[in-house]
């Protein structure tokens, strides 16, 4: 299109194998030297049903992506005149599109992660799964690969290969019945690989291009991104290999569960979940620190 023409697309320029990094870096792909996201998955009752952070590094050049578990059970801190000082951190996007007003969920969910863990972000996502459905659809669906069975009331997936198409894949995110909702980050990590994965192997970059350009133009999906944030993000996405974009797990000893006086499991984060996922986001952590 035309609109995908006027972009000046910057040229991946591939690593060399051995090649000597100098001790200053340069930004690739014409970007800054790193952006922040804060990346949510919304689901039919305004809940964050995924919150993920994510580190773009163009001086690496490499991804982070960090997850931020929906039951972490935390202080919520602009809400008290509603009455509520205190609750499951993915409840404050559907508190701040109620009482703040439609569009405002991810300026509240904001503050409220600002407060618990200090982390800031340069750039938002919002999505419904809906959307997350129809863009794996329109590249064909994806492919991934169980060890074992997985299975909750309504769905059973066997061990082996599956092509899921979007609905199936959306399904495939969300269950949680039979596991927990860290079993349920893990297989929403498969779904993103795994589009990462078909995008960057099948798609050119007009192509990829043409599908962020949609999604900017999408009612149903909340950003701040612009047309000219699109070409350094494909020019790295398509220059980084895919064992460069680094998910990461807050540790397991990070956190406990928790029951609250409603009958509620929640989980509650320990003081060291903060500087966690402030490593991540300043790009000092390092994944054998999580050994």
């Amino acid at each position: 299109s035309a609109e995908v023409e006027e972009l000046d697309l910057p040229n991946p320029k591939p690593l060399e194998e051995n090649e000597p990094i100098s001790e200053e870096l340069e930004p690739v792909c014409n970007g800054p030297e790193s952006i922040s996201v804060l990346i949510l998955g919304i689901d039919e009752h305004a809940q964050s049903d995924a919150i993920r952070l994510m580190r773009v590094d163009f001086l690496g050049p490499e991804i982070s992506v960090v997850s931020i578990p929906r039951d972490f059970y935390v202080p919520i801190v602009d809400m008290a005149e509603h009455g509520i000082t205190q609750g499951r951190i993915n409840a404050t996007y559907g508190y701040g599109e109620k009482f703040l007003g439609q569009g405002k969920g991810i300026f509240s969910l904001a503050e409220n992660i600002n407060y618990n863990f200090g982390v800031i972000f340069d750039h938002y996502l919002v999505l419904y799964f809906d959307n997350i459905a129809e863009y794996i659809d329109q590249i064909g669906g994806i492919e991934i690969v169980l060890e074992e069975p997985v299975a909750d009331g309504n769905l059973y997936f066997s061990s082996g290969e599956h092509h899921l198409d979007g609905e199936t894949a959306v399904g495939f995110m969300r269950m949680r019945y039979f596991d927990n909702d860290f079993a349920r980050v893990r297989r929403q990590t498969m779904v993103l690989r795994a589009f990462y994965k078909k995008a960057m192997s099948e798609l050119s970059r007009i192509e990829l291009t043409q599908l962020a350009l949609k999604g900017l133009g999408d009612k149903n999906i909340q950003t701040d991104f612009s047309v000219k944030d699109v070409a350094p993000l494909i020019c790295l996405a398509q220059l980084i290999k895919g064992e460069d974009v680094d998910f990461v797990e807050i540790p397991d000893d990070s956190y406990y569960p928790f029951t609250t006086t409603s009958g509620a499991n929640v989980q509650i984060p320990y003081d060291t979940v903060a500087p966690f996922l402030q490593s991540v986001m300043d790009g000092s952590y390092k994944p054998e620190s999580n050994n």
